[in-house]
């Protein structure tokens, strides 16, 4: 009986899409209510990713990643002719060694988009079949992935947090979904680069230490990324951004931190027009961005490899 061994049904999901100018990070903490990773088979030593302690292992070694988001994967899978956007995305992601995906599966209700589940308990076997494939797809390209089955919930405070200080501050406020609109609401963080940088390594930071000490549960940081609605917004200024997270994580990961990976917010393919919303990244399209997406893979998939040596043995090589 292994009970310091628990299966990982674990995520750290952000309510909505929250935007904080340049700052796109979000957690939330074990919720297996939440998500759930399918699993991939690749061969006979295959298994689930678990944890234990504050790290996630496969098989008793460490598992340390970098990944993304892509969570219009199952809507697009819905129409077969658009399938090949999926298979592009994960081909594009399994070349620049990112290993875990993020992705949607829930659709709920007459208002969204394609529902899955069209009323409590009545599900569009349509919609399923998209969903299968885009875990067949996952499996043929070797990559883990974590479902997501709700989000938006109030009680994590999210989007309807922040619409609220705004409106306590005296801010004009109409609904919960100016929060993607208004400037201020916005802004909250700072509206200038550096303090949006500083506010960010604070944050991290700040969860790292309580993961490690507090929860003694794994970290990831589940949406990050950097908008092109930004004012004077520029590829070398996102590639900035995303290095400076990328090199927290790396740096939290080496010095045996409980934080185990990012998942870059988001990944997606040419003629996706309407799944836009200015963080999207067509890997082909930018090289710069993909170049410094597989050095975090790199350097990730290194360390943890390195950690499954006897620390006596790589003792004297501390930088990779």
């Amino acid at each position: 009986m292994h009970s310091n061994l628990q299966p990982t049904m674990a995520t750290y999901i952000k309510p909505s899409l929250l935007s904080w100018g340049a700052i796109f990070i979000a957690t939330s903490l074990y919720m297996s209510l939440l998500v759930c990773e399918a699993r991939v088979y690749r061969g006979k030593g295959s298994a689930f990713v678990r944890t234990k302690g504050s790290h996630f292992v496969i098989n008793s070694s460490p598992f340390l990643f970098n990944g993304f988001n892509a969570y219009w994967m199952m809507n697009v899978a819905t129409n077969p002719s658009e399938r090949h956007k999926v298979s592009q995305v994960l081909q594009d992601a399994t070349n620049a060694g990112l290993s875990v995906c993020r992705t949607w599966a829930f659709a709920d209700g007459g208002h969204a988009d394609k529902a899955l589940q069209i009323s409590p308990g009545v599900y569009n076997e349509g919609v399923f079949q998209g969903l299968d494939f885009v875990v067949a797809e996952a499996r043929k390209y070797g990559l883990r992935l974590i479902l997501s089955f709700v989000n938006n919930y109030k009680v994590f405070g999210g989007r309807s947090q922040y619409v609220e200080w705004a409106r306590n501050s005296g801010v004009h406020i109409k609904n919960d979904d100016d929060f993607y609109t208004n400037p201020i609401v916005k802004g909250l963080p700072g509206e200038d680069e550096d303090s949006q940088l500083a506010f960010m390594r604070r944050w991290m930071w700040s969860h790292f230490k309580d993961s490690r000490t507090i929860l003694k549960k794994p970290l990831v940081i589940a949406e990050f990324g950097k908008s092109s609605k930004d004012p004077n917004y520029n590829i070398n200024k996102r590639d900035s951004y995303m290095k400076s997270v990328y090199r927290n994580i790396y740096m939290d990961a080496r010095g045996g931190g409980a934080v185990a990976g990012g998942l870059v917010w988001q990944l997606q393919a040419d003629g996706m027009g309407s799944y836009s919303d200015g963080y999207e990244i067509i890997l082909s399209d930018n090289p710069s961005t993909d170049h410094i997406i597989s050095q975090q893979s790199h350097a990730m998939t290194t360390l943890s490899h390195l950690l499954k040596i006897p620390r006596h043995h790589h003792a004297n090589h501390t930088h990779i």
